[in-house]
């Protein structure tokens, strides 16, 4: 979120987001809706925009998928007023989708301009702008060995291309993404603080309110599961506008078992903070920040014990 930091030259459009936002799921005009409003955002400006840059898939904001067609309709209006389209394809891109190896691809929309990172290297530092040749020549003026990619990070890029290739790791984050959105509907079910589970891939969040009727959210009882679920090794974190969303981006070579622990996790930490069998849930009501949960763990030592909850939580982050 950009919030008060943000330039006067940026223009920020509501995010097509189907479960919270002023148009449903349930819309078959959904996407023409998101994007027309979009486009009253922009109009008064489309002398001076220069271009339109956003994930494919909005992982930051907890896995939202947009409506189909709503990027082809994006694409085209910058476009129009002269624009280029850049994706942002750090974390949704390089097969994480299982269907495609490019988000964008998922909404039959091409890009100007790509932007790829951390996946390539697998935790080398590695990154890309990919481009086509026509707006690459505009650069000529750079200094193009200034920009060449260190030789050993290319190499550690092209073995994690035939890595993936080889163990068909696009093709396991598909089908693993489809058991584990099964399996976390099915909790979703059982467990009414469960409002939605969404995503596509191994992008999936799962939105964390207080009732599925009101979709209020909870993004103190998502703080406190997140921390519990660290505490049982499966990393998770906390996204979305209210910060009530659990996204999970597992590796892309996870398995059934791994699905099947990371769901069994899940129903027990819901299970354990039922309202009506929890009494220190009510806790959760009023506002809190993680630094807030931390300082309700009791520190029986007076000590700083590495081997604290707080201690550990803080490791986590």
């Amino acid at each position: 979120m950009l919030g008060s930091e943000k330039k006067p030259w940026v223009h920020v459009i509501p995010f097509p987001d189907t479960y919270r936002g002023k148009f449903s799921a349930d819309d078959p005009q959904a996407a023409q809706k998101y994007a027309e409003a979009a486009r009253a955002i922009l109009e008064p400006h489309r002398n001076n925009i220069a271009t339109l840059i956003c994930e494919p898939v909005f992982v930051v904001h907890g896995a939202v998928v947009p409506p189909p067609g709503w990027l082809g309709l994006m694409y085209d209006y910058i476009r129009e007023i002269g624009g280029v389209v850049i994706a942002d394809e750090i974390q949704c891109g390089m097969g994480r989708t299982g269907s495609h190896f490019w988000a964008f691809q998922t909404q039959g929309a091409i890009p100007d301009i790509i932007t790829v990172g951390k996946p390539m290297g697998n935790g080398m530092p590695i990154g890309a702008v990919i481009t086509s040749r026509k707006i690459a020549e505009c650069l000529n003026c750079l200094d193009d060995n200034r920009y060449q990619c260190d030789p050993v990070s290319a190499v550690v890029g092209q073995a994690v291309l035939n890595i993936m290739e080889k163990e068909q790791c696009q093709l396991n984050a598909l089908t693993m993404g489809r058991l584990l959105v099964d399996r976390l509907t099915q909790l979703q079910r059982n467990h009414p603080n469960i409002g939605l589970v969404r995503g596509i891939g191994l992008m999936i969040g799962v939105d964390i309110v207080w009732c599925q009727e009101s979709r209020r959210p909870a993004p103190e009882l998502a703080e406190k599961i997140s921390y519990r679920m660290k505490e049982a090794k499966i990393i998770v974190a906390n996204e979305g506008e209210n910060g009530n969303v659990l996204l999970f981006l597992p590796a892309m070579c996870l398995t059934t078992e791994n699905v099947l622990f990371i769901v069994s996790t899940l129903n027990r930490i819901l299970s354990t903070l039922q309202m009506d069998s929890s009494p220190d849930i009510m806790n959760l009501l009023l506002p809190q920040t993680s630094d807030n949960l931390i300082q309700q763990w009791p520190d029986s030592s007076g000590d700083s014990d590495t081997s604290s909850p707080a201690a550990s939580y803080n490791a986590m982050d």
